[in-house]
């Protein structure tokens, strides 16, 4: 029965190693890409796309602020490409060395807009409408973390308004959530990206406004490769392609038609 019992165990302990060898090997094989969350549908769209690109490969995705996916890979998560909806997180890691800035390019622009729950979008013409007592929670993007939170708040400042909004405001995680909140009637108005009302359900919605690009530091969107030790050669690879395909003409027709715009100039940083 002891003899048994042993075998037994050391059976448990192989199979025990061979999947934890199985799981380190699955993830040896997959290129993990961490992104801000307003682009999360329209690079979804595009997994089919970047896995035929190495088959062996599997892409996997992180999705957040873009201030959040910086502390993590400042933290040493196993992040293979970061896009940042803004050059201050990327920056961040490229002077901690921990970002390949020959790889760093700007492969997006978004812009800034104002949104209601219909509900309330009869007491909301423009920005100073937001005063009334009728429209008490204003929801944003924590702007320490979250950069369509940064920008709204800079509109707000060149309005004059931060100050006497402050006391309305509710800070969301990511731009996704801001969204989620008006849609629900959470929040009475919110500040989003473009790209985020191309995709959302307008039964639930007003588009109110939109930012002069004038009132807000240019919104961009950056990629780069992050810094990582002991990656293969198919992996390389398989990385190199991905950086390649984000800036091709097939993703192109894909951010556009998620309602992102295309910058003229490719500025390889």
């Amino acid at each position: 029965m002891l003899r048994l019992l042993r075998k037994i165990s050391k059976s448990l302990v192989l199979i025990f190693l061979g999947l934890t060898l199985s799981h380190a090997s699955a993830n040896a094989e997959s290129i993990t890409i961490a992104a801000a969350a307003s682009l999360k549908g329209a690079l979804e769209s595009m997994t089919p796309a970047l896995e035929k690109l190495s088959p062996k490969l599997k892409v996997q995705w992180t999705f957040g602020s873009s201030g959040a996916l910086k502390a993590q890979i400042a933290e040493g998560a196993p992040i293979d490409i970061f896009l940042s909806a803004s050059p201050k997180p990327m920056q961040a890691l490229i002077d901690q060395k921990l970002v390949d800035p020959k790889t760093r390019s700007i492969i997006l622009q978004n812009e800034i807009i104002w949104i209601a729950h219909h509900q309330k979008a009869a007491f909301v013409r423009d920005l100073d409408d937001l005063k009334k007592p009728g429209i008490k929670r204003i929801a944003l993007g924590e702007p320490r973390t979250v950069p369509a939170g940064e920008y709204a708040l800079e509109v707000l400042k060149t309005k004059g308004l931060d100050k006497t909004l402050e006391s309305k405001f509710i800070y969301a995680k990511d731009v996704r959530q801001v969204l989620k909140w008006v849609e629900k009637g959470d929040s009475d108005f919110g500040f989003i990206y473009k790209s985020d009302f191309h995709q959302a359900d307008k039964t639930k919605l007003v588009l109110i406004g939109e930012a002069s690009p004038s009132t807000h530091s240019p919104i961009i969107y950056e990629v780069a490769r992050v810094i990582t030790k002991q990656v293969n050669q198919e992996k390389d690879q398989g990385i190199g392609q991905i950086l390649g395909y984000l800036k091709s003409p097939e993703a192109a027709r894909q951010w556009l038609a998620h309602g992102f715009m295309i910058p003229n100039v490719d500025d390889e940083r």
